[in-house]
């Protein structure tokens, strides 16, 4: 399947409808270019343990 996605000028991708129904809103990605290419890979935590994606110690990284 081939789509298009969109990014706004808040700096957020959106993705088209029926890509985005694949996820839930609080599923996170692992994110990478390679060259023209962006890449993203959904993280999956272990099996019964989402309190390692919770976020505690996660540090925000501003585009320069």
């Amino acid at each position: 399947m081939i789509e298009i996605a969109e990014l706004t000028s808040q700096d957020t991708l959106k993705l088209p409808a029926e890509i985005a129904a694949r996820f839930r809103p609080s599923d996170r990605f692992v994110v990478w270019t390679e060259g023209d290419a962006l890449h993203l890979k959904r993280i999956m935590p272990p099996h019964g343990d989402e309190s390692r994606c919770s976020g505690a110690g996660r540090r925000t990284i501003v585009p320069g």
